[in-house]
């Protein structure tokens, strides 16, 4: 087959360096550019568990998700969703809601983004910059599939406007290694900033920083992806969460 693939780990850690949380994920690209994620979030403190597939275009819109949501061990939620030009459409099952269906209109293109709250798929959110451009550029109509900052209700189709910006080049070294990435800073209407850096083309999440949790996101674990123009420490190969998990 002539997809690539690349699979990690992230680890969620708190203010005083502590693991909160982790993820895994696993990305295929097609060679007409468009990319799936399959990722799976664990976050500690909350105890919200969280199984997503998202796939994007070449252009990094949205084409499809599925999301399902339990916290404290019970199901909150299930969710189908499909992006066309004119429209965002949801199946969802949900424990309070029973089933339902949305519709939300996207008039004259796909959604720019749908967040379904993967920290992997924070990295993505470089796409919404074209190649080149640097911004600051306010998005409107990016789409999620939960209000809440981490994700734990739903899923449901929910909308928010935020600004993003590339600073510029930076090597940073992270528990994986040591990567030449590329900064971001997005910045939700109504939240705090949050500090992405990521590896250039295919937008893979290095680290990420967010203020509003006091937590940052590194990038752990890495394997079947080189990476341009930096270093690997030994021993990266990515942990599968079906096996004996390995926490930083």
């Amino acid at each position: 087959m002539k997809h690539r693939t690349w699979r990690g780990r992230l680890s969620y850690r708190g203010p005083d360096g502590a693991e909160r949380g982790r993820e895994w994920f696993h990305v295929t690209r097609a060679n007409d550019g468009r990319r799936t994620m399959r990722a799976v979030c664990e976050i500690d403190d909350s105890q919200v568990l969280r199984d997503v597939t998202l796939t994007v275009g070449a252009d990094w819109r949205p084409l499809e998700s599925y999301v399902r949501v339990c916290v404290e061990d019970r199901w909150i939620g299930s969710g189908w969703f499909r992006f066309a030009d004119e429209a965002a459409y949801a199946e969802v099952e949900s424990a309070t809601l029973g089933r339902l269906s949305q519709r939300m209109a996207t008039p004259g293109d796909r959604a720019p983004m749908f967040g379904a709250h993967q920290v992997a798929g924070d990295g993505w959110q470089a796409g919404l910059l074209g190649r080149g451009e640097t911004g600051p550029r306010r998005v409107e109509g990016v789409l999620l599939s939960s209000p809440l900052p981490n994700g734990a209700s739903g899923p449901l189709l929910a909308t928010t406007t935020l600004t993003i910006e590339q600073l510029g080049p930076e090597r940073i070294e992270v528990l994986a290694g040591t990567f030449d990435t590329v900064r971001y800073r997005c910045t939700p209407d109504d939240l705090p900033p949050e500090e992405l850096w990521v590896l250039p083309d295919d937008n893979l999440l290095v680290r990420s920083v967010w203020t509003h949790y006091d937590t940052s996101y590194e990038l752990a674990e890495l394997s079947d992806k080189p990476a341009p123009g930096g270093s690997r420490r030994p021993g990266g190969a990515a942990s599968d969460p079906t096996m004996e998990k390995r926490h930083a």
